[in-house]
């Protein structure tokens, strides 16, 4: 059994597991989604051979909604950044502080300066619910550097609905530099703040880089809210988030605002806003973000969008070789909502929406008001609104759209967008002008997805 592989793919739809060719030498084995638990969001095959008898767990893409799992090795397993040794560390480069429990864990929270750190092992921070009266953990001005070492800390709770820049990190930037943390993941976290509010930071500060972390859990705020981050004016990169999120005004599923760069990052599970500014990955984007998609649901009062509620025109801001699949509704009369993005003020190049839109005024499947520039995109969800409907977009203001398609029977033509059939949209000749030799290729797994453009820097 020892180095067979064994893929597949899942339909969340039909919640049905498909094994696509045989590793096994009976083909006895059967496979299911983990929707909670240790293993929430992965793929259980289980083995059923007389010398492996055993259920191994896939890593899920739901990007091509396939797995693949190497029997019997780990597909998730992490490498660590070698052994912690003994003592407590001194703060520096080469000899960080070091955090074995969480008394260790609240040492950072109570230093927060710009000594080095590092996790030895897994933490168990279930007990930071008793701290400060049962406002929980206290989130703290961080710029040092923080390694995670493929660990994680689990059941962080924070209850502070009165304040400002909540999270495992208040803010990462001050007088004295930026800060770094990397390596790093947050388990069913709870988190309650007021504005500028994120499981792993409220604000990400100038120059500085969150990298290859991970939160899951609960968010909830007013302002600048997001599953990640409340606020990006740095870097993020190789993140996501996996929960719910919600909150009154710009909220995201990953940031509720950045001026700052996403690359990399990806946002799951559920979004929800009573104003203006909601996003599947983002409220209001006034950065670059580039190689991030969002799968979330999203409910929002007016632009609301798949992946961003309004992509605001701030030196260039730009959103590219992005997707969203989420289904996204409003019940506010101007609406402004579309399956990727509300509100266009500025650029969107290379992205797609899957999911369908529904709302009032303003509605369209990938965008709902266009007052700057889409290139080469598409849409193929359904739309449902009053007036000012689009397939594509709802409304282009003296806005540029431009070899863009959508599914001619998921919305009316109102001639913003190019509207085809799907055998249409299945043809690399359709799409005028695209790049397919570096940023687009044609569907990779037939067995599972529809046959449509893709992203290859999401397969390559």
């Amino acid at each position: 059994m020892a180095n067979r592989t064994i893929t597949g793919c899942y339909d969340p739809t039909s919640k049905t597991v498909l094994f696509i060719g045989e590793a096994c030498d009976s083909g006895n084995y059967c496979g299911s989604y983990v929707a909670t638990g240790e293993h929430a969001g992965m793929i259980a095959v289980t083995i059923l051979e007389a010398n492996c008898d055993a259920t191994y767990y896939a890593c899920f893409d739901p990007i091509t909604k396939t797995f693949k799992v190497d029997i019997p090795d780990d597909c998730c397993e992490i490498v660590t950044c070698g052994v912690c040794g003994e003592g407590a560390g001194a703060g520096t480069e080469a000899n960080p502080y070091k955090i074995r429990t969480f008394e260790d864990l609240c040492l950072l929270m109570t230093t927060g300066s710009s000594s080095y750190w590092r996790l030895c092992n897994d933490i168990d921070a279930d007990a930071s619910s008793e701290l400060d009266g049962g406002a929980g953990w206290t989130p703290l001005n961080f710029y040092g550097q923080l390694n995670g070492c493929g660990y994680k800390i689990s059941n962080l709770y924070i209850n502070r609905p009165t304040t400002n820049g909540v999270g495992f990190i208040s803010g990462t930037y001050s007088a004295g530099g930026s800060g770094s943390v990397y390596n790093l993941g947050l388990a069913n976290v709870s988190i309650t703040g007021r504005d500028d509010v994120g499981s792993f930071c409220g604000a990400i500060g100038y120059g500085s880089t969150i990298t290859n972390c991970y939160a899951t859990g609960t968010v909830t705020g007013e302002d600048s809210v997001g599953g990640f981050c409340g606020i990006n004016r740095g870097s993020a990169t190789s993140c996501y988030f996996n929960g719910s999120v919600s909150g009154l005004y710009v909220v995201g599923g990953f940031q509720g605002q950045g001026g700052g760069t996403a690359t990399s990052c990806y946002s799951m599970g559920s979004v929800s806003g009573t104003g203006y500014g909601i996003g599947g990955f983002i409220g209001l984007n006034a950065g670059t973000i580039s190689n991030c998609y969002s799968i979330c649901s999203v409910s929002g009062g007016e632009e609301v969008g798949g992946f961003c509620g309004e992509n605001y025109n701030y030196e260039d801001s730009l959103i590219t070789s992005c997707f969203a699949s989420g289904d996204v509704s409003s019940t506010d009369s101007i609406s402004q909502i579309g399956g990727f993005c509300g509100y266009n003020d500025s650029l969107i190049t290379n992205c797609y929406s899957e999911g369908n839109s529904t709302g009032i005024t303003y509605v369209g499947g990938f965008c709902g008001s266009n007052l700057d520039t889409i290139t080469n995109c598409y849409s193929v969800g359904s739309v449902s609104g009053t007036s000012y409907v689009g397939g594509f977009s709802g409304r282009n203001y003296f806005g540029h759209i431009t070899s863009c398609y959508f599914l001619n029977t998921a919305g009316p033509d109102n001639s913003l967008g190019t509207p085809e059939t799907a055998d249409q949209l299945a043809e690399e000749s359709t799409y005028i002008d695209w790049n397919f030799g570096t940023i687009w290729t044609m569907c990779i797994v037939p067995e599972c997805i529809p046959i449509l453009p893709y992203l290859r820097s999401f397969y390559e």
